[in-house]
C-alpha cells in the first residue's frame, strides 16, 4: 500500500505502533506487523470545495500521545509545506 504522506507512531505500552493513512489511523502489532483492525480510529477530515481541493486535500498531518498514554492528539488539515 502507498504509505506517501503517512506518519508514524510507536505506543510501546500497548506493544504496537500508529500509521496514519488519509483519514484513519491504523494499529500494528510491533512485533508481527500485523493490523489490530479493533483498534483503528476514522478521522473526519474537512471536505473543501474549489481548484486547490483536489490538488491539496486534508490529511492527517501529525498525531502525539500524551505523557500518561490516555490521550491521542491528531492534528488535520492541508499539508502546504512544499519539498517536505
Amino acid at each position: 500500500m502507498d504509505l506517501d504522506g503517512s506518519r508514524g507512531l510507536p505506543i510501546e505500552d500497548m506493544n504496537a505502533f500508529l500509521v496514519s493513512k488519509s483519514d484513519r489511523i491504523q494499529f500494528y502489532d510491533i512485533d508481527t506487523y500485523k493490523e489490530i483492525k479493533e483498534c483503528e480510529i476514522a478521522i473526519p477530515l474537512k471536505v473543501e470545495e474549489g481548484p486547490t481541493a483536489a490538488r491539496e486535500p486534508n490529511e492527517i498531518i501529525s498525531m502525539q500521545v500524551s505523557q500518561n498514554k490516555q490521550i491521542l492528539a491528531v492534528i488535520s488539515g492541508k499539508n502546504l509545506i512544499m519539498n517536505e
